[in-house]
């Protein structure tokens, strides 16, 4: 430890309970929230009728994302902050929601709920080889839930890499990266 710092117990409260602002962002994603924020800024019971959610739930979920800056309230009306704007509203060509179907996703999330089994063992919790088994179909589910987020990469990089070459290139792809 630094002489300068002192002991605090902010870093482990915030790593232990981390999963709730996951779980929170999941769960709007799931319910279309954003989307519903993003038709038009609307109080909780407006955007419970909308999500097909309770609006006790709805409201206590917009105050929570609220707190974390995804939201923004203003005399009950929830409207969308920048950051829910340009990368959780669905209408955004920069939206990363669907991105949340792979990483915050059971497939990903499950194993980390075995996670001492699979430190104590070395190995994997998960049937066979895991998600690096063969063929692994949790693959094409990334693939589809990344494209939004490297979309907007692949023409400047595939430019960058093609400038000044012509005809064929072979391409090898390593870890599909």
């Amino acid at each position: 430890m630094h002489p300068a710092q002192a002991a605090s117990p902010v870093l482990v409260w915030d790593v232990l309970t981390a999963y709730q602002r996951t779980c929170a962002l999941y769960a709007a994603i799931e319910l279309n929230l954003f989307g519903a924020v993003g038709a038009g800024a609307a109080d909780a019971a407006t955007l419970a009728q909308i999500c097909g959610a309770s609006e006790r739930g709805t409201r206590i979920l917009c105050d929570y994302l609220t707190i974390l800056g995804l939201l923004e309230k203003k005399e009950g009306v929830y409207s969308h902050s920048p950051t829910s704007a340009a990368f959780l509203d669905p209408s955004s060509p920069a939206c990363l929601a669907s991105a949340s179907q792979f990483i915050a996703g059971p497939s990903m999330y499950e194993p980390y709920l075995r996670l001492t089994e699979a430190v104590r063992h070395g190995r994997t919790v998960l049937p066979g080889e895991g998600s690096v088994e063969p063929n692994n179909p949790i693959w094409v589910e990334f693939a589809r839930g990344m494209a939004p987020m490297m979309a907007p990469l692949a023409g400047p990089l595939a430019s960058l890499v093609l400038q000044g070459r012509t005809g064929p290139v072979r391409v090898l792809d390593i870890a599909a990266g």
